[in-house]
């Protein structure tokens, strides 16, 4: 549609549904589904995933299936990148840092010549930690779906008391919990701290080899730490959703000075650290909105970017 809002806010995530709200969001999609379908598969060359969808005899599993990938990969990115600039506002050191890595970026990229390559992200090391920080600090899934022991297993509960899970349970991983352990973490797990110790595969990295880059494509995943799922089910636009962000976040940050602007900065003034700004933020400001948080973007002056 020429209206791109009415996209967007179709598929926004959402924490509160009304039965109307539903309704309309269910009948649009599917009409645009069917719209984006049908534009594909009249291409000169429809694409693998593309025909693939074609291919499928349920219609309905076909459905859900794109307006999974749409939402999925829609406001989740937008979702991460809300709460990076809130984390840059309320922490101005870093906005600095990755500001100044950004423009050293950028100004190299100007002097090679030629196209910004995926390859040349990797040198945004500090801009990668801050979007990490910022996916286990606000992690845009608090769950993930549900999944079914294949065999039998025993697990340690609370007070290490062991439970044992039949073949068949559903079970679920709690992903807010494990980010933000003080146990798997230490005593600074609520705080917004990009420099905290992470572990390779946390970063992207491999284990480093001779010759090898210094960052490559691995899963974001360990025990205490999986935003984007756990293999082999995890997300399959992860790797898609890094590059957006890196890019998007270094440009922004070479041109703006990002500030929270009212509401958000009366509200900000509650700490992490005291429970509140998750429990009344997420659940009943309901500001993990892009559109409830508000921010002053000044524009940087030639001489303010060197």
């Amino acid at each position: 549609p020429d209206d791109s809002a009415r996209v967007r806010n179709i598929f926004n995530l959402e924490l509160k549904f009304t039965k109307d709200r539903l309704i309309e969001r269910m009948t649009f999609g599917k009409q645009f589904v069917d719209s984006l379908l049908s534009k594909g598969l009249a291409a000169d060359n429809p694409t693998p995933l593309v025909q693939s969808l074609a291919e499928m005899e349920d219609i309905q599993a076909r459905d859900e299936n794109m307006m999974a990938l749409l939402v999925a990969g829609h406001d989740t990115t937008a979702y991460t990148m809300q709460f990076l600039l809130f984390e840059l506002a309320r922490n101005p050191e870093y906005q600095i840092r990755a500001r100044e890595e950004s423009i050293k970026f950028y100004q190299d990229l100007d002097n090679r010549g030629g196209q910004i390559q995926y390859s040349d992200l990797n040198k945004l090391t500090f801009l990668r930690r801050c979007i990490t920080e910022s996916l286990r600090l606000w992690n845009v899934a608090t769950t993930v779906f549900t999944r079914v022991c294949s065999t039998a297993v025993e697990v340690k509960g609370k007070g290490e008391k062991k439970v044992k899970l039949p073949k068949g349970t559903s079970f679920n991983f709690w992903y807010f919990g494990q980010h933000h352990a003080e146990s798997l973490w230490g005593s600074d797990s609520l705080v917004f701290n990009p420099d905290r110790e992470f572990q390779n595969h946390e970063l992207q990295r491999g284990e480093r080899v001779s010759g090898e880059p210094d960052v490559v494509a691995f899963t974001p995943a360990t025990e205490r730490f999986h935003p984007f799922s756990l293999p082999r089910r995890d997300c399959l636009g992860k790797n898609f959703a890094f590059l957006e962000m890196r890019v998007l976040m270094s440009r922004l940050l070479t041109q703006f000075n990002v500030e929270l602007a009212e509401p958000t900065l009366s509200e900000a003034t509650v700490k992490v650290g005291s429970g509140d700004i998750y429990g009344s933020w997420l659940l009943h400001a309901n500001l993990a909105q892009p559109d409830k948080m508000m921010f002053k973007l000044t524009e940087l002056t030639a001489q303010s970017k060197m």
